[in-house]
């Protein structure tokens, strides 16, 4: 029997409890936040420009060696601005995050394990929803790269497949069922959403 987790300890699209504000430390040279995606891989985050307004409820269903994770992402954007809260089965928040121009604010709850690092909940999410012009820009400085067909999306590198995008609804993945794997740290999320707003 598989277990059951209501919340989703490993990096990756979580969202989001409240520990106090922490800021996303910038690079040194003030450059933008990168994540690791895959070994020896990074992803340059992109300023929270989506290019549109989003308001979304998704329920997230992730598995990672034999065990699901459930939780529910509560997500506004509007063109500057990027506003994430994750939320347990027992309706407690996990982590909230603010994200605008290049400053990134996390509130984290006490109990989420250290290896829960906000930066993996936006390099998931902008792998799956950011778009495919922003997405490549993000990733052209790290040696991999994104491919696109009518079902989806992968990031490449060295010519190995290391994240795949697939979507119940490509015209509108906001609306639908959008299923991301982590092939090199072995993960899928399986996501989803409903617009609250048109």
């Amino acid at each position: 029997m598989k277990a059951v987790i209501p919340f989703y300890p490993f990096g990756g699209l979580l969202a989001v409890a409240m520990a106090g504000c922490l800021s996303a430390p910038p690079a040194a040279d003030g450059a933008a936040p990168q994540v690791a995606i895959a070994p020896d891989t990074r992803l340059v985050l992109p300023r929270p420009e989506l290019g549109r307004s989003v308001e979304a409820v998704q329920q997230v269903t992730a598995r990672r060696d034999g065990s699901v994770y459930v939780f529910e992402v509560r997500l506004q954007a509007t063109p500057d601005r990027v506003q994430l809260a994750g939320i347990d089965p027992a309706g407690r928040r996990a982590m909230t995050i603010d994200w605008s121009g290049g400053h990134l604010a996390v509130e984290r709850a006490a109990w989420l394990p250290d290896g829960v690092r906000p930066e993996n909940v936006l390099a998931d999410l902008v792998l799956a929803f950011w778009p495919e012009e922003v997405l490549r820009q993000a990733l052209r400085d790290t040696g991999a790269s994104l491919t696109a067909d009518i079902a989806g999306r992968a990031v490449w590198r060295n010519g190995r497949e290391l994240v795949t995008v697939r979507y119940g609804n490509r015209a509108d993945p906001w609306s639908g069922m959008t299923q991301l794997r982590n092939l090199a740290w072995n993960y899928e999320i399986e996501i989803h959403s409903q617009r609250v707003t048109p």
